[in-house]
């Protein structure tokens, strides 16, 4: 698993436009970095960072609201992945999906609080990558890395369950 965990308010990208001059990477870029944070775990992307995958996710960046649903798919695909899932109406066929596939993907959190009831993701839409997901203690387990770096449970990345940290805020999910 790559170590890089990248953050939208990185100094080195955060006042990039995206998609124009009048929105930032730091306020819309969690689609791209969820984006990155897969592409990243191929070799042939291994040293990318947001500022390298910018360029080719802010045509599918809207004012004011971050990365399109489609540009995730497209992002994923660009960068290497068959995309399996695109969108979530059950978690049991998530679950049923990730059993066979390489186990990373995108979340799309919504804005409530789910699971434990003490972790808020977002208080609007904000997409995560997960690198590794498993299933322990009958419970899925996602390792994941937020580019929004706020602290959840103590801490910021890692492993989150499911049914205590996620459930009842995911829109949708992308696996790759």
């Amino acid at each position: 698993m790559n170590s890089n965990i990248y953050r939208q308010y990185d100094s080195r990208w955060k006042n990039l436009p995206y998609p124009t001059k009048a929105y930032s990477f730091g306020h819309n870029g969690c689609g791209c970095c969820a984006v990155t944070h897969c592409a990243i775990e191929l070799p042939k992307y291994a040293k990318y960072t947001p500022a390298d995958v910018r360029p080719y996710m802010v045509q599918f960046a809207t004012r004011g609201h971050g990365t399109l649903w489609d540009g995730i798919t497209k992002g994923l695909e660009h960068y290497g992945y068959n995309v399996h899932w695109k969108q979530s109406d059950s978690m049991n066929d998530v679950f049923n999906v990730l059993k066979n596939s390489l186990k990373r993907g995108v979340l799309l959190m919504g804005s409530s609080r789910g699971g434990s009831k003490r972790i808020l993701w977002t208080t609007g839409g904000h997409y995560i990558a997960f690198v590794d997901a498993k299933f322990e203690n009958n419970d899925w387990w996602f390792y994941i890395k937020d580019s929004g770096g706020r602290v959840k449970d103590g801490k910021q990345d890692g492993w989150f369950s499911y049914k205590q940290h996620l459930r009842g805020d995911v829109r949708n999910v992308w696996i790759c």
